[in-house]
């Protein structure tokens, strides 16, 4: 009895350590998602102050075409 209780305790032990270890993986697998994530948003926030200048690029040149 107390050796079955001291296998079940290794057991469970064994348990333990391997779902620390899945779970020390899945923090490090989601802050690098995190990451990417965040250079993604800060990627398409650059790109969208592109398209305005650009925008506003195209809108001035027209008005000059205008003017000709």
């Amino acid at each position: 009895m107390v050796l079955d209780l001291k296998i079940l305790m290794c057991q469970n032990a064994d348990e333990i350590e391997k779902l620390k270890k899945i779970k020390e993986d899945s923090d490090q697998e989601m802050a690098t998602v995190l990451k990417q994530l965040k250079d993604l948003s800060e990627s398409q926030d650059l790109m969208q102050r592109e398209l305005e200048e650009l925008t506003d690029l195209i809108d001035a040149a027209q008005a000059v075409v205008d003017l000709v």
